[in-house]
């Protein structure tokens, strides 16, 4: 005989957190209305922002206070604060959710965070300036652009330490991210006006940069993996690159200074934020059209999406001389963008 029961995990399904730099804050959105529903203080400038893929927790780096905020997502509430390098940028989560990874521009570290006790157990160089961070779909290696060097660089999680030699990258290279089944990584080259892939198997670029707007900084890689959009910074606007053919389909207009780009779990929303207009574009990915626009916070520059809600089945199973319970995790979150921007990007 046997007993099914089922959980609907998320703790912030159709909501969007946007980090807000000059205020030091973050603006909720409803992804359903587009609504903005809340704002948050944090810390001193905050950049990047991740939540984790239960939904119940959103982890900021504040880039002037040298600090991460921990936000509780059911109440909005910062509950936590942890003290890491100098001038964290952006973070990501392992696998299993229990670590955090946030680069240092100041000090050109990557602070490894137990996000348990929540305090950095240790700090990693990897050159100066570091600025995006991916993780591979395996959780067992963390990709750093390295802006100073022109490189991205490669931490083993099993033991926290460089590994191998830098990857070529293009001129300034700020943000990275992976495709959802961790085979490609992608480099926004901010000087170069590129972005370069680099495949994960080997750790060798392939082909030539896709040349793409002026100062290319956030990344966005659609679920299916088939769609990469990248903001462009200096020129306004948002290009859609089909990543089969590494050609720009598309180049979409958005509002001024757009620094980063965040995709909705269903591949079907985009939402960028504007650092120059203090807004946020809504892009409808299928039509490559921008259906609306947010007012949030001075300065917007990271954000993420949440998960969608994943519902976990435990059956148990009864004789007249054993008990076996199955359960179905949750998966791991989709890569979304990364985030951010070094400080001369700001302002």
């Amino acid at each position: 005989m046997g007993v099914s029961t089922a959980a609907n995990v998320s703790g912030c399904e159709n909501t969007a957190y946007i980090t807000n730099y000059v205020p030091g804050s973050v603006t909720v959105i409803n992804t359903s209305t587009n609504d903005v529903t809340g704002t948050i203080t944090v810390g001193t400038e905050p950049v990047g922002l991740v939540v984790t893929a239960d939904g119940l927790r959103a982890y900021v780096a504040n880039q002037g206070s040298a600090t991460v905020s921990v936000i509780d997502t059911l109440t909005g509430v910062v509950t936590d604060t942890i003290d890491v390098g100098d001038g964290p940028t952006n973070i990501v989560l392992s696998a299993d959710q229990t670590v955090a990874y946030v680069t240092n521009q100041g000090d050109g570290t990557v602070s490894v965070v137990d996000t348990v006790t929540l305090t950095e157990v240790t700090s990693i160089a990897v050159g100066p300036t570091p600025v995006g961070l991916a993780i591979s779909a395996d959780g067992a290696t963390v990709y750093v652009g390295v802006f100073d060097t022109d490189s991205v660089v490669r931490i083993a999680t099993a033991s926290n330490m460089v590994v191998g030699a830098p990857i070529a990258a293009g001129l300034e290279p700020v943000f990275v991210a992976m495709t959802p089944d961790g085979s490609t990584l992608y480099v926004a080259n901010a000087t170069a006006g590129t972005v370069t892939v680099v495949d994960t198997v080997t750790n060798t670029v392939v082909g030539a940069p896709i040349t793409v707007g002026e100062f290319p900084t956030g990344l966005g890689v659609t679920p299916d993996g088939l769609t990469l959009l990248v903001t462009n910074q200096d020129g306004d606007t948002t290009s859609v690159i089909d990543t089969v053919t590494g050609l720009v389909t598309s180049t979409i207009t958005v509002g001024s200074a757009p620094t980063n780009v965040s995709i909705t779990p269903d591949g079907v929303t985009a939402y960028v934020t504007n650092q120059g207009d203090d807004t946020v574009s809504v892009i409808d990915i299928a039509t490559r059209t921008v259906t609306g626009t947010i007012a949030v916070g001075e300065a917007p520059i990271g954000g993420s999406v949440c998960p969608a809600r994943v519902t976990t089945t435990t059956t148990t199973s009864t004789t007249s001389t054993s008990t076996t319970s199955t359960t179905v995790p949750t998966p791991p979150p989709m890569p979304i963008n990364p985030t951010p921007v070094p400080p001369r990007f700001t302002g």
